[in-house]
């Protein structure tokens, strides 16, 4: 819990309160046509209509390459210590935002493999307020860092991925440097890596530790505690081309 009971919210221009697990939030979210009082929340006792706002959420906003079945994503999560987090429009109690977060095993790191935000919720401060909101309750719980994968910036999708960057750098995140060659396996076709970085939210009060071993120790934790991965190659290919990787 955020130890805290109100705080100001200089970037969203609104009010947030801790009520037991629940972060409610009040006034505009920097959009002159948008202005809603929001909760933030654990996931705990789903109702049907919740599971099914939560599906339509992540089928809308993930590649088929990127999505791992949704009822193993669902059965992992709701696994202590792991954590998924909403957010909801409260007139309505609909589920507009939910973040993933799964313990990398015995380290100090949580991985957040999804974070999605309905479409037409998104660019109105919601997504900054459930990463402020993981953020105190993972600083609460003794995480020291908070890692993700963001897609390289490159083609087609390159506009499209600094602007996502550009969101994560502003709360406070950074790109782990030695992880320019990392590569998440697809979910359609396991012999295909998907090119991606890594990002790492450091918790209250720690350092950001921006070096090859952490990178690799990241890198080998999320292969293995989330995916699952028992096709060693892959993991090995990606390590070895993160430890080639010269920073400049």
């Amino acid at each position: 819990m955020m130890d805290v009971a109100c705080r100001e919210q200089a970037d969203t221009s609104c009010r947030w309160e801790m009520r037991g697990n629940q972060c409610v939030v009040w006034g505009d979210t920097s959009c002159k046509y948008f202005s809603a009082r929001v909760t933030l929340e654990e996931y705990s006792n789903p109702s049907t209509d919740d599971i099914r706002f939560i599906k339509y959420i992540y089928e809308a906003n993930f590649p088929a390459n990127e999505k791992a079945p949704f009822d193993k994503l669902t059965q992992i999560m709701t696994t202590p210590p792991n954590k998924i987090l909403l957010a909801r429009e409260s007139h309505t109690n609909d589920i507009i935002g939910v973040m993933w977060l799964q313990q990398l095993g015995n380290s100090c790191y949580m991985y957040m493999p999804y974070f999605a935000v309905d479409r037409i919720f998104q660019s109105k401060g919601v997504g900054t307020m459930m990463l402020q909101f993981a953020r105190d309750l993972l600083t609460a719980s003794g995480v020291e860092g908070l890692v993700w994968e963001i897609d390289a910036p490159d083609g087609l999708s390159y506009s499209k991925s600094m602007r996502r960057l550009a969101f994560y750098e502003g709360c406070g995140a950074r790109v782990l440097d030695y992880s320019h060659h990392y590569e998440a396996p697809s979910m359609t076709n396991p012999r295909k890596g998907i090119p991606m970085w890594l990002m790492m939210l450091p918790m209250k009060g720690m350092p950001f530790t921006n070096d090859l071993r952490t990178a690799c120790n990241c890198a080998n934790a999320i292969l293995t505690h989330f995916f699952g991965y028992n096709n060693r190659r892959h993991r090995d290919r990606v390590l070895h081309q993160m430890m080639l990787y010269t920073r400049v």
